[in-house]
């Protein structure tokens, strides 16, 4: 049983939808004898009852859940096993599977990482001064290196992959418009936020390093966070 929300709710309302809506189908389980004996195999026996939803805020639904276990045990149906449990899975339970499908679209897509040639970072550089001198500021700021031949080796390497990464970002966008539009949205929140904090600033190297891999793990979870439909029941 899958149920979804058509809009965000405060707790207490999530939950007594939520509560509603089990009890609503738990009830259905139950009157619904003679039409379930006909559609299951013969000697099917449930041992599980998944219920789905996209958060659990709140215990007491858990202790709805078990509540409701207990009427169906008591209902003594012919086609319920005497451990019968109802378990709620949120988001969380389903995880492993998430990284799984991540995983399996980043193969599918397979987005090409070529190297980009010198004189692309050159051509780039040339037609972005202001972009350049705010590169060179930055790595002063956030690294030890002085020199300026370190500091232009620092500043290519850093070109190069934009470069590279905005080509990929492209290339995404043509395969899939609603992936591409979550990874730019995640992209351009987090720079939003290392430039309020640390714009400015001497490099607080351990405080930037989090906010990336954060952005890491935030790109890496975009398919978790889609929008918010009308709830479903299955």
């Amino acid at each position: 049983q899958c149920y979804r929300p058509m809009e965000y709710l405060d707790t207490k309302s999530l939950y007594e939808k939520q509560r509603d809506k089990l009890g609503d189908d738990i009830r259905k389980f139950i009157d619904n004898q003679a039409k379930l004996l006909r559609t299951l195999p013969a000697g099917f026996k449930a041992h599980r009852y998944d219920y789905v939803v996209p958060e659990l805020r709140s215990r007491e639904l858990v202790a709805y859940a078990n509540a409701k276990a207990e009427e169906v045990r008591v209902a003594n149906l012919p086609y319920v096993d005497a451990d019968f449990a109802i378990m709620i899975r949120d988001r969380d339970y389903f995880a492993p599977q998430i990284a799984e499908d991540q995983q399996r679209l980043l193969v599918k897509l397979n987005l090409d990482m070529a190297e980009v040639p010198p004189e692309q970072v050159q051509d780039w550089a040339t037609g972005h001064n202001e972009g350049v001198r705010n590169l060179d500021r930055k790595i002063r700021l956030y690294t030890t290196l002085s020199r300026p031949q370190d500091i232009q080796r620092k500043r290519e390497y850093w070109i190069e992959a934009k470069i590279r990464a905005e080509n990929a970002l492209e290339e995404l966008r043509a395969r899939s418009e609603e992936i591409w539009e979550k990874l730019w949205g995640v992209k351009q929140s987090r720079e939003r936020l290392l430039d309020g904090e640390f714009g400015e600033t001497l490099g607080r190297g351990k405080q930037v390093r989090s906010i990336s891999e954060q952005l890491a793990k935030d790109t890496r979870e975009v398919d978790r966070t889609g929008p918010r439909g009308r709830f479903s029941s299955c």
